[in-house]
């Protein structure tokens, strides 16, 4: 189904429509609240986890997978619930297989077309364009489950941007679904519009989003300044690969994980000096991509707190290899996560 844009931006007017940016510099989708959605580079995603995989000496896809099926598994069950409100037909055809390729065109996770499905058994989807392989597979198993109400599992055959993948029904018991996520605090904070924000002024996304493009034939998204390619994914989803990672691996991997953000981060700004901006745009900047809100505090030392953070470890990270790209140098630093759940950066 065709997707409209913006004419004076090109970003997917469902973006602006749907999509509520709030003074927390937190974003969630204004039918579906739980979820969540930011803006990554999807580099960067990739290659942190392929930097700790190197680490353990273990391959991660599988946590990756997992943790995106069980996202879009609770996604795509509220949007199939939501739908059959307000149209009960709907679910009865294949329409919701073509809203959930659209889906994945709009974040910028792949291009893909529906080849063969046989409801109830299989599934078989072309993929074009990929930014994560095990990203977008478990995206559509996730998704796939939620529209059968069954177990599936999924093959992958092709390269690191194209191929096909086949998922086929699973004969196991129900509960082998899962139980039903239940998303934390940080998706109960206060909806608060983020008013101070220059935004574009046909469909109102922030300037910075408005920098970005949207290559829906490709399934792909380029920030316009840097030229890398950015998606959207979803907070609960970075909590949930890490949290796996963390039940199998051990606790410690949240702090590999940080530390690998905070190198890659140093190495863009320092690539890209043109990016490191004031204070006041940094925070503007970090809040469209929905990261959180950064206020800064200078005194004996300099305190950063992070309001609504994506994820405390990833966001530390990335904040510290910011500043150490301005400095030129690496910093001594604490972080924290006060009671009310911002991220607290103490610079020495």
């Amino acid at each position: 189904m065709p997707v409209v844009t913006c004419s004076k931006c090109g970003t997917p007017l469902m973006i602006g429509e749907r999509v509520k940016w709030c003074a927390h510099g937190h974003i969630y989708y204004k039918d579906l609240p739980t979820l969540r959605p930011l803006f990554y580079d999807a580099h960067e995603f990739v290659e942190i986890f392929e930097r700790l995989s190197e680490q353990l000496g273990a391959g991660l896809d599988g946590f990756i997978a997992e943790g995106s099926r069980r996202t879009y598994r609770h996604f795509a069950r509220s949007l199939i619930n939501m739908t059959l409100d307000r149209n009960s037909s709907y679910l009865h055809s294949e329409k919701f297989l073509e809203l959930f390729c659209d889906h994945a065109k709009i974040w910028g996770l792949a291009s893909p077309q529906t080849s063969h499905y046989h409801r109830g058994e299989s599934l078989r989807l072309e993929l074009e364009n990929i930014a994560c392989i095990p990203l977008i597979c478990g995206k559509f198993q996730g998704s796939l489950e939620a529209l059968e109400g069954q177990p599936f599992v999924y093959e992958w055959e092709g390269d690191c941007e194209n191929g096909v993948l086949e998922l086929l029904a699973h004969m196991g018991e129900a509960d082998e679904l899962g139980e039903e996520i239940t998303p934390g605090d940080i998706y109960k904070q206060p909806h608060e519009e983020y008013r101070e924000i220059q935004r574009c002024p046909e469909c109102c996304v922030p300037k910075h989003i408005a920098r970005i493009n949207w290559d829906l034939d490709e399934g792909s998204i380029y920030d316009l300044v840097t030229g890398r390619r950015i998606i959207m994914i979803n907070t609960m989803t970075i909590d949930l690969i890490l949290d796996l990672l963390a039940e199998e691996m051990g606790e410690h991997v949240y702090m590999r994980l940080a530390q690998l953000e905070r190198e890659h981060a140093r190495e863009i700004f320092t690539a890209f000096p043109h990016l490191r901006k004031s204070p006041t745009e940094s925070s503007a900047m970090l809040a469209a991509f929905g990261m959180g809100l950064l206020t800064i505090e200078e005194g004996d030392g300099i305190e950063l707190r992070l309001k609504s953070p994506f994820n405390p470890h990833l966001a530390a990270g990335r904040i510290l290899g910011y500043y150490e790209s301005v400095r030129g140098e690496e910093l001594a630093a604490e972080t924290r996560v006060d009671e009310k759940g911002d991220l607290i950066i103490r610079i020495f």
